[in-house]
């Protein structure tokens, strides 16, 4: 029962497991619409995201910037949050391996920072 339980989880674990790319290609399941700029609204998110993921990273991608929230040690990408211009402001999305725990305030703080 107990290695039944241990495959389980590693199996739940490893799906959620992606690389940027593959991250980034999925459909973001959190949209923002801010007036603030995208330099702003990544000023405003970055530091609440840190709580939760210290080994986050801020990265621009093209027009965009995008906050990857890494699996630590293991360097796969759990969630993206890609800030884009858009009038008045910006649009972020989120993707993620799952929308429970951490990802759910991750789009909470996006709310706070609209």
């Amino acid at each position: 029962m107990r290695a039944l339980a241990v495959i389980f989880f590693l199996s739940l674990a490893l799906t959620g497991c992606a690389s940027y790319a593959e991250r980034q290609a999925q459909e973001p399941w959190h949209v923002v619409e801010s007036t603030k700029g995208p330099t702003d609204f990544v000023g405003c998110i970055a530091p609440l995201l840190r709580e939760h993921w210290a080994g986050m990273t801020v990265a621009p991608d093209g027009a965009a910037t995008v906050i990857a929230l890494p699996l630590p040690d293991l360097g796969a990408v759990l969630a993206t949050v890609t800030v884009e211009p858009a009038a008045p402001g910006s649009r972020a999305s989120l993707r993620s391996a799952t929308q429970t725990g951490n990802y759910k305030r991750a789009a909470a703080h996006m709310d706070s920072c609209r």
